[in-house]
């Protein structure tokens, strides 16, 4: 009878025992996929910023002369007009005439070629900002005193009077406070279609205030 009773106690505690194994060896597996994801979560790639590129502007006031080795150009003031029209209207003549409900907002000044080759002053990559935020793709028109804006293209020693302009809303025209005015262009006014200046070599910019 106590042989008996010896066998069923340690039956007993063996079974026991493999319970504890399972439910340790259960809550032991648990731990370690815990472990795992956690690693993986760890090891999660950080998004990523993209940083623009700096670019630098020369800045020029009213009055300023830009010159290079090929290039003198005068920063006259700003105007603004209904119709751009060139030095001589007698007779006929070609001008840019009134867009409606908007108004040419412009800069002037003079551009004289010292290089030694002919190249357009047309080529110039430009941009009005109003306040800040209101951005319009500018344009040069050349008036060499003839009766249109064909003389863009200037020989060594010849001048030209610029006109750096966009067609703006007549709202904004009322409203705006200030005005940056960014422009660019390679040695020799070299052709570029691209509107990003940080693939020009010369860069300048006006602020001007209403």
């Amino acid at each position: 009878m106590k042989k008996l009773l010896s066998v069923l106690l340690l039956a007993l505690l063996l079974t026991g025992c493999g319970n504890f194994q399972q439910n340790y060896n259960s809550h032991s597996d648990e731990t370690t996929l815990q472990e795992n994801l956690n690693k993986v979560e760890d090891t999660t790639i950080p998004p990523q910023t993209t940083v623009e590129p700096t670019i630098d502007f020369t800045v020029v006031r009213y009055g300023d002369i830009i010159k290079t080795n090929f290039i003198e150009m005068s920063i006259n003031k700003v105007s603004t007009a209904q119709e751009l029209k060139p030095s001589d209207t007698s007779g006929a003549y070609s001008y840019y005439p009134d867009e409606e409900n908007e108004t040419y907002f412009f800069l002037t000044g003079n551009i004289k070629n010292i290089g030694t080759d002919s190249y357009s002053v047309e080529e110039m990559n430009v941009q009005f900002t109003f306040d800040g935020k209101y951005n319009y793709q500018g344009f040069i028109a050349a008036d060499d005193g003839g009766h249109n804006f064909y003389g863009d293209r200037v020989k060594p020693f010849g001048t030209v009077k610029y006109y750096m302009y966009a067609s703006i809303p007549d709202e904004l025209i009322r409203s705006y406070s200030t005005c940056t005015i960014k422009f660019a262009f390679h040695e020799n006014c070299d052709y570029d279609y691209s509107t990003d200046f940080s693939k020009y070599e010369y860069l300048y910019e006006l602020t001007v205030s209403k």
